[in-house]
């Protein structure tokens, strides 16, 4: 039924989980916590009009990542952003 090792399964499946509510946190709270942040804002504002507007907001946060060796994770992170998130300008977004 799942293809996961018997260790994962009997650790995770069918266990209680808590589900955080994105929407619930400030946007500030997020950039505090520099990598699990950015997929938290990202996961946040997917769905924005325009998520360039955010992407701005936590250009700061993606320079300290890249810093710190971080460069294939924001890759992936916007990656993510450019297939599933509305932008009104595309090239703005790859500059």
């Amino acid at each position: 039924m799942v293809d996961a090792p018997p260790s994962l399964i009997d650790h995770y499946f069918l266990k209680p989980f808590q589900l955080i509510d994105l929407g619930q946190i400030d946007d500030e709270t997020l950039k505090q916590h520099a990598w699990s942040g950015v997929i938290e804002f990202a996961l946040k504002h997917i769905f924005a009009r325009d998520i360039l507007a955010w992407l701005k907001d936590i250009a700061d946060t993606l320079h300290q990542l890249d810093n710190t060796g971080g460069l294939d994770f924001i890759a992936i992170v916007l990656q993510c952003l450019l297939e599933r998130g509305e932008l009104s300008d595309k090239e703005a977004f790859l500059s």
